[in-house]
């Protein structure tokens, strides 16, 4: 019998890593995990290329700042959360329906 593994992830550089990564913005470890992502790199003159590389661009920006939302989320009403979440998670599923649509 082999034992069974689990992934840790560390990105933190403390050389502990954990099962649950920390994504609202502290410091323990996924905080840099949560801004990477795994897209496809865009092939060079590719027709639509700087739209998909702006779609990109603004999907980055979103993810960032849903980040800085959800590290806010202790110093917001429940309503004004939720609200600004609503906003921004539609804009995200917008964008990525942009991307899809565009090739990417």
């Amino acid at each position: 019998h082999l034992p069974t593994e689990h992934a840790l992830l560390d990105d933190d550089g403390d050389g502990q890593g954990t099962l649950e990564p920390d994504v609202t913005g502290g410091e323990g470890d996924g905080r840099l995990a949560a801004t990477l992502s795994l897209a496809p790199i865009p092939t060079a003159d590719a027709p639509g290329d700087s739209t998909l590389e702006a779609l990109r661009a603004e999907q980055a920006r979103l993810e960032a700042e849903l980040a800085e939302l959800r590290a806010r989320q202790e110093s917001m009403t429940e309503t004004e959360y939720e609200a600004e979440l609503e906003r921004l998670l539609l804009e995200i599923a917008r964008n990525g329906r942009a991307i899809r649509e565009a090739g990417g």
